[in-house]
């Protein structure tokens, strides 16, 4: 019989040890493009928008809203896995933001590359009550 380089027999331990890092770096790259073909697939001003409301940080509920009217969207994630609602959760306090993006459709139980939600890293940044408050009353979960 001919062995193809893709044969399962006689592989050992070692051997299948490469084979699943390759397929883990692999996925990683894929889950890192990912945030770039949402962004690809918008027109230059949602993009614009959606980059501004992904990484401008601790945003206005004002300034929300605006870009949300330009075309941001709000579950789009960067290649750590962070939506707009984890930035600003990271960013501080700020629970009319985290409404304006909730009401928006921001997804409350969305999960970063550590399959963290935004109610455990609000937990875990100790954020102010009102805060968890908002996003529990939106049917976040922790874990």
């Amino acid at each position: 019989m001919q062995n193809f380089p893709i044969s399962t027999e006689n592989r050992t331990l070692r051997e299948w040890s490469y084979v699943i890092y390759a397929l883990l770096i692999f996925v990683q790259l894929f889950l890192a493009f990912l945030p770039q073909q949402a962004l690809a697939a918008q027109t230059p001003e949602s993009r614009k928008a959606t980059e501004k409301l992904l990484y401008g940080g601790n945003v206005s509920p004002e300034e929300i809203k605006r870009l949300i009217s330009e075309g941001a969207d709000v579950n789009v994630k960067d290649s750590s896995g962070m939506t707009p609602l984890m930035n600003v959760i990271m960013c501080g306090s700020n629970p009319e933001a985290l409404s304006a993006l909730i009401k928006a459709g921001a997804d409350v139980n969305a999960r970063d590359r550590n399959m963290s939600t935004p109610l455990a890293l609000m937990m875990f940044y100790g954020r102010e009550p009102e805060d968890m408050a908002v996003l529990i009353e939106a049917g976040a979960i922790c874990g």
